[in-house]
C-alpha cells in the first residue's frame, strides 16, 4: 500500500497575520466565529451580484472563499472583536469562561 504524502486537514487555516491577531484577541473562537459569518455573507453576496445561486455552489467552497477573504482582509477580525465585546456587554453573549487547567 502506499502511503499518504499529505495530511487530511489542512492545520494552518489562517495567515500568520491572522493567527496573530487572533492570539492577542483572547476569545479567538467567538471572534473567529463572528468573523467567518461576515465573511460568508460576503462571499454570498458577491455570488449573489454575480447571479449564481448560491443552490449550486457546495458549502465548503463558500467556506474556503470565506477563509481567503479573512486572511485578504484582516480588518474584519478587528471588526468581529468589536462585535463580540459589544454583545458580552448587551447581555446578547455570555464572557468567555477561564477554565482551569486540570493538575497532571
Amino acid at each position: 500500500m502506499a502511503k499518504a504524502n499529505q495530511a487530511y486537514h489542512k492545520r494552518d487555516l489562517y495567515s500568520d497575520v491572522t493567527a496573530r491577531i487572533l492570539a492577542e484577541s483572547g476569545a479567538a473562537g467567538q471572534v473567529m466565529t463572528i468573523a467567518r459569518w461576515y465573511a460568508r455573507e460576503a462571499i454570498k453576496k458577491e455570488l449573489r451580484s454575480q447571479n449564481i445561486k448560491l443552490q449550486t455552489v457546495e458549502s465548503c467552497e463558500i467556506t474556503r472563499a470565506a477563509n481567503r477573504y479573512i486572511d485578504d482582509h484582516p480588518e474584519l477580525i478587528a471588526f468581529a472583536t468589536e462585535r463580540y465585546r459589544s454583545f458580552v456587554e448587551s447581555g446578547r453573549l455570555k464572557p468567555q469562561r477561564h477554565r482551569r487547567k486540570p493538575s497532571q
